[in-house]
C-alpha cells in the first residue's frame, strides 16, 4: 500500500530473496531504458522489504551478443532465493522447474 511515497511492509506479507538476471548494462548511457526499469524495479521490491541480488555477466568481449550468450550459458538455479527474474530473456535456461520469471 502506497501512502505519499513511502512503501510499507505489512507483517503478513513474505519477505523474498529475489535474483535478478539480467545482461544488459548495468548504467543509464550503455543499458538505457532497460536498466532505469530494471533500477526502479528493485527500489520498489526493496522498499517492500524484499531483498533484491544482481546477478550479471563476469567477463566481458568486445561482441555483446557473444558476451550476453556466455553469460545464460553460465547460470545455474539457485536455492538460494525465493523468485529468478529475467530480463530481455536473460535466465531462458534456467526457466523451468524453480520460480522464475523472464
Amino acid at each position: 500500500m502506497v501512502h505519499g511515497t513511502i512503501l510499507y511492509n505489512y507483517s503478513w506479507r513474505q519477505i523474498l530473496r529475489i535474483r535478478f538476471l539480467t545482461s544488459t548494462p548495468l548504467d543509464i548511457r550503455r543499458g538505457s531504458g532497460t536498466y532505469a526499469g530494471i533500477h526502479v524495479l528493485a527500489g520498489a521490491l526493496e522498499k517492500l522489504g524484499h531483498t533484491v541480488t544482481y546477478e550479471t555477466p563476469r567477463r566481458h568481449y568486445p561482441n555483446y551478443t557473444f558476451e550476453r550468450l556466455v553469460f545464460n550459458r553460465s547460470l545455474q538455479r539457485s536455492a538460494d532465493f525465493d523468485l529468478t527474474i529475467g530480463f530481455d530473456m536473460d535466465g531462458y535456461r534456467i526457466a523451468s522447474g524453480a520460480p522464475h520469471v523472464a
